[in-house]
């Protein structure tokens, strides 16, 4: 525990004093994990504990486990989402009540054991930012709307959008193979996210992506003969685009670039 308690008290100082605006660090046994998130310079850190579309099928939070993250600060956006707080690391022993906070987590809501191994996962990097105003604002307008000019908005929306795309593990750097989240009359089901927040909703602990402006993204789609590409999956705002949609983006962008 005391060598634990040291080792994850300088990951949580390296979150705020390197990197660059988007540390990660993920805190992780066999019955639980605990995210922590930083930015250099940054006060303050955002931790998340593992809950509700994040737990496995047979392991629910019961009333006192959901009362423990709660009286630590935590809490759901939604039933779906992991327990979310934000702690401040201005004193010199922030860093320590942090990661004294994120193993008692393990310990007494998910019941880690005593010598159970504890795993740990720091990403340091910057993120480029997305702004998905005028996508948001066009998707909006589809939901209301519902007609072709409004679905044509939504695709040159897309096409020149800067999307987050996940990719698979395996992905090469020249083919960037996006990643499967689910099966659809077997082809694969894969997403793109219009925003960082979602995509960490998404994927707490982590997944390979790539930032590419939607006029690259969808002839990728294409080759890779997805059979949908959902948007913003369980996020504020999203939709789902089916293989013939895909194909005719795809086409559209090949017209405009001039291939043939």
């Amino acid at each position: 525990m005391k060598a634990d308690l040291a080792r994850l008290t300088r990951r949580v100082e390296d979150l705020v004093r390197g990197g660059g605006n988007a540390n990660r660090l993920v805190v992780e046994t066999d019955a639980g994990f605990v995210v922590l998130r930083g930015a250099r310079g940054a006060d303050t850190v955002q931790m998340e504990a593992q809950g509700g579309r994040h737990l496995p099928a047979d392991r629910r939070l019961d009333a006192e486990q959901v009362r423990l993250l709660t009286d630590a600060g935590l809490r759901q956006a939604s039933a779906a989402q992991c327990f979310r707080g934000r702690f401040p690391v201005t004193d010199a022993d922030a860093p320590e009540r942090v990661a004294r906070l994120a193993l008692h987590l393990l310990s007494a809501v998910y019941r880690s054991l005593p010598d159970e191994p504890l795993r740990l996962d720091h990403e340091a990097g910057d993120r480029p930012t997305l702004d998905d105003t005028r996508l948001v604002e066009a998707m909006t307008h589809l939901s209301r709307a519902r007609d072709a000019q409004a679905r044509n908005r939504v695709y040159m929306a897309l096409c020149r959008a800067h999307l987050v795309l996940p990719l698979a593990d395996d992905a090469a750097e020249d083919d960037p193979a996006p990643r499967e989240i689910e099966r659809l009359a077997d082809l694969p089901v894969t997403a793109v996210f219009t925003d960082w927040d979602t995509l960490d909703a998404f994927a707490p602990r982590g997944l390979p992506t790539v930032v590419l402006q939607g006029f690259d993204i969808f002839p990728l789609l294409d080759a890779h003969r997805v059979a949908s590409v959902q948007i913003n999956p369980r996020g504020r705002v999203g939709g789902e685009l089916y293989r013939n949609e895909i194909q005719t983006i795809t086409d559209g962008i090949k017209r405009i670039r001039g291939v043939h």
